[in-house]
């Protein structure tokens, strides 16, 4: 870890302790394993990602990526991570259906099934991403603290969305 990288390590040294606090999911047959920023790092180049996806969208995604990162230092940031994802999923449909930027993320999606052909997952997935957004990040009274597990999952998936959506054709 570099000091210049994480300037709070000066005076908060990472130890067996602090990484023992949050865990990083790896797959179904392995282990979780502390979490790190390495290992955040790691976990987050395994995400789907498409050089089709628009270079504004994959700007936030790496926001997303980093904050997560920094997450296992502050671990506020991990809901912070998730708010990024999340506008970078909008941002992502924003381009695919060519809307205004007063456009709202409900008619975006409107948007993109009447231009296309959606999977019924792609299209669950969607409104789940919505409801999230309205109640658990763009509210004041809902604001949460995400545990790195649960996080990580969101991003996983969000990440996921991002890379269908901008492969639509």
């Amino acid at each position: 870890m570099s000091e210049s990288r994480y300037p709070t390590t000066w005076t908060f040294q990472l130890d067996e302790r602090t990484t023992r606090m949050s865990l990083v999911p790896t797959s179904s047959s392995q282990p979780p394993v502390p979490a790190t920023p390495p290992a955040i790092r790691e976990l987050i180049s395994t995400f789907p990602a498409s050089s089709s996806t628009p270079s504004d969208v994959v700007a936030l995604l790496d926001v997303s990526g980093d904050l997560l990162e920094a997450s296992v230092i502050h671990y506020e940031f991990a809901a912070l991570a998730v708010e990024k994802a999340l506008q970078a999923l909008e941002l992502a449909m924003r381009f695919k259906v060519d809307q205004s930027p007063t456009a709202g993320m409900s008619r975006l999606i409107e948007s993109l099934r009447k231009g296309y052909s959606l999977r019924p997952e792609l299209d669950e997935f969607l409104r789940d991403m919505l409801r999230l957004r309205n109640k658990w990040v763009g509210h004041p009274r809902g604001a949460v603290t995400y545990p790195m597990v649960s996080a990580v999952s969101f991003l996983r998936h969000i990440y996921a969305g991002v890379v269908e959506i901008s492969d639509l054709s």
